[in-house]
């Protein structure tokens, strides 16, 4: 693990390879509270999924387990940017932006500070097993990626991916108890996507009452289904939606989705119908 400090730049121009682990979690970089971090430069950063060692059964598909092994972890903090890099082929999310959290003495789980000012821009994501990109935070921007295999990464026969298995997936873990730690203003354009299990993935995105748009989509080519299930305030300009899913055995209705200028491939009448 490489703790960050604050206003820190790292220029990456060569290729960093993780080796292989059994560990079912790990971070390469973790970014927790700091301000000021950038991370540019034509180099690539690969996390194990090609080398992950073998581990007993626990949970998830045997003989492998767990999600978090992230290239990039960041716990609340502000002004972060990642531009021109290749990151991919990790246990987990190539990068995951989400609340800073604690444990009280009482066993409660206290929410301390939401990342803000992200910018991410110009990266390819490759065959992440869980999501390309898992993002819960204020003011970001994804503008000009690639996200290609994320959630599909094979093995022999095997698909290692796990659930969500995204390009981008817009999550909000807590939001019930903590409807304040939502996305908000979140805007993602021009990115393309390619063999993924999943495109987008967005479940209990922003409360109902939220009552503005939380994430914005605008000029992206989607090829495999986005999985929208209880979610809310997000809006699609000027996109290709092949089709919308849940991916869960019950679905929750949605509402507050806007499609402006939009084609679609073919809309699942009992999705439609649900929500």
């Amino acid at each position: 693990i490489f703790k960050i400090k604050s206003n820190s730049h790292f220029i990456i121009d060569n290729e960093l390879r993780m080796l292989g682990t059994s560990y079912g979690a790990y971070f390469i970089f973790y970014i927790k509270d700091k301000h000021n971090v950038s991370f540019t430069g034509k180099g690539l950063i690969y996390g194990d999924t090609e080398f992950h060692q073998s581990m007993p059964y626990t949970t998830g598909i045997p003989p492998f387990y767990g999600e978090w092994g992230h290239i990039f972890n960041i716990r609340g903090g502000s002004n972060f940017l990642f531009r021109d890099l290749t990151l991919g082929y990790n246990w987990g999310d190539c990068i995951c932006a989400g609340p800073l959290t604690r444990q009280t003495s009482a066993g409660k789980l206290e929410i301390l500070d939401s990342p803000k000012d992200v910018y991410i821009d110009n990266l390819k994501i490759l065959y992440a097993r869980r999501n390309g990109i898992s993002i819960a935070a204020k003011r970001a921007q994804i503008t000009n990626c690639h996200f290609e295999g994320n959630g599909n990464y094979m093995r022999g026969e095997t698909n290692l991916g796990t659930p969500p298995r995204c390009g981008i997936d817009f999550e909000c873990d807590h939001i019930d108890d903590f409807p304040f730690i939502g996305n908000e203003e979140v805007m993602m354009s021009n990115c393309t996507f390619k063999n993924n299990a999943y495109d987008i993935s967005s479940t209990k995105a922003n409360t109902r009452d939220y009552g503005k748009i939380a994430v914005t989509m605008s000029d992206c080519t989607f090829e495999s289904s986005l999985r929208l299930n209880q979610t809310f305030w997000i809006a699609f300009n000027n996109c290709y939606i092949p089709s919308i899913t849940d991916a869960y055995d019950v679905w929750y209705y949605s509402n507050y989705l806007f499609f402006n200028n939009c084609n679609f491939g073919t809309l699942n009448p009992y999705y439609v119908l649900s929500a």
